[in-house]
């Protein structure tokens, strides 16, 4: 008996910048049923503007060996209710050492209502504005996957 793979698919890629470099994440729905895998996710809710670029709000951050357990727990956690997330971007690392890292570096350089679990509520002004490559502490612009 042969069982089929259903695909999952991907929105986007993101960049996300931390203070010290750029990282690339590929954006999933919050809905979908994502591979298991250690990664660094970001939670956000992602807008797409007249020009097909999407834009993202963050609201959580963090590291974890399992992205399924993850988006369990939050999907109704107060940060991503909230924040009204519609997606997570995920960064697969299988090393806990860097993916520590790479989430204090990007928190680094952004303010989050949710760090690693952790909700605390960021003003309107400094961590909920949306998120352009023009805004200097800028996290992150997509590209929709049909538009490459």
């Amino acid at each position: 008996m042969t069982h089929t793979r259903k695909r999952i698919r991907k929105l986007s890629m993101a960049v996300f910048r931390g203070s010290r470099s750029e990282y690339n994440f590929t954006v999933y729905p919050i809905s979908t049923s994502i591979t298991d895998h250690p990664v660094v996710f970001i939670f956000s809710r992602r807008k797409v503007d007249k020009f097909g670029r999407g834009h993202h709000v963050v609201c959580c951050v963090g590291e974890t060996e399992s992205i399924v357990s993850e988006i369990r727990r939050h999907r109704r956690a107060r940060c991503v209710r909230s924040g009204e997330a519609n997606v997570v971007c995920v960064l697969k690392q299988p090393d806990r050492r860097i993916r520590d890292s790479v989430t204090e570096d990007i928190i680094s350089a952004r303010a989050f209502s949710c760090v690693r679990g952790r909700f605390k509520p960021v003003s309107r002004t400094t961590g909920s504005e949306p998120v352009t490559s023009t805004t200097a502490s800028a996290i992150c612009v997509t590209m929709s996957a049909g538009a490459r």
